[in-house]
């Protein structure tokens, strides 16, 4: 099956918010992979994304809902591709060194631009990233597949790893999510940590590829979740995921500040590979 129709049964979504006026990853992406997009954006946001991106991606249109969960929600039960591929609009893509792609910088990472490749080679480049993560879904071990942060890349010596943290861009096969007991929508922050956790305490694999990694070109700029996102709530979810996940989830407290100078900030410490055992072992008894 070549690359084409193993395409044809695909969603490519880029989920967006509060950002008609610019779309980072959109611009930088070659036509080829740009025609295969779907805009999935805000309601009342179509019609100027509209006058920029008509005729250059697949198709644009609203989700309902108020947050992202519930946008991953629309998409999955909307949308005609029985594997779905979640895009956020900031993001960097970077490749480590490879004989096709070129040399890596000090970290052994290239950004994915028109700077550095010619269109031939960056429609290359994201189609082994499709493919890759494609074909590891295919085989129906995995919950979700994706691409590595990245921070910490470089400490990763393995092209793929099972079971590690993965966000930000990442795609999923309808039919595994469809024997979830629970949904994206069942939760307002962290949704992403949450559903990979249902998936590997259910005894399904989360796969993350260490060869590609992606980073966010700017972080709390205006709109996405910062449209709705409150210091306060995404500190409360830490402390509800460890209450929901225990003995796989520990909330922890950051040493940085957050944005906007907010002072106490916590985060999620998640045990994946321990969840993923658990899993295992309930699916074999």
């Amino acid at each position: 099956m070549d690359k084409i129709e193993r395409f044809l049964s695909c969603d490519f979504v880029l989920l967006t918010r509060g950002r008609v006026d610019h779309q980072h990853l959109l611009s930088n992406m070659p036509e080829e992979i740009l025609s295969m997009i779907t805009i999935v954006c805000h309601p009342g946001e179509k019609e100027l994304h509209s006058k920029t991106w008509g005729g250059k991606v697949k198709r644009i249109t609203e989700y309902s809902g108020d947050f992202v969960g519930e946008a991953r929600e629309w998409c999955i039960n909307n949308l005609d591709g029985e594997y779905v591929f979640f895009f956020e609009d900031n993001l960097q893509f970077h490749v480590r060194k490879d004989p096709d792609f070129g040399d890596g910088n000090k970290h052994g990472l290239t950004n994915v631009n028109s700077s550095k490749f010619k269109e031939e080679t960056l429609t290359s480049i994201y189609y082994a990233i499709l493919l890759d993560i494609f074909d590891k879904l295919d085989t129906g071990e995995y919950g979700m597949v994706g691409v590595s942060h990245r921070t910490g890349n470089n400490r990763q010596p393995l092209d793929f790893v099972d079971n590690s943290r993965l966000y930000g861009f990442w795609a999923l096969h309808k039919e595994n999510y469809r024997k979830m007991p629970s949904r994206f929508s069942d939760v307002r922050y962290r949704e992403d940590f949450y559903m990979e956790l249902e998936f590997l305490l259910e005894g399904y694999k989360v796969g993350v590829f260490y060869k590609y990694a992606i980073d966010k070109k700017a972080v709390n700029q205006k709109g996405g979740c910062s449209s709705y996102r409150k210091p306060e709530e995404t500190n409360q979810n830490a402390f509800e995921m460890e209450k929901m996940f225990p003995g796989f989830v520990r909330a922890v407290k950051k040493e940085k500040k957050s944005w906007n100078g907010y002072d106490e900030v916590w985060d999620v410490n998640i045990s994946w590979k321990k969840a993923y055992e658990y899993g295992r072992q309930k699916r074999d008894i």
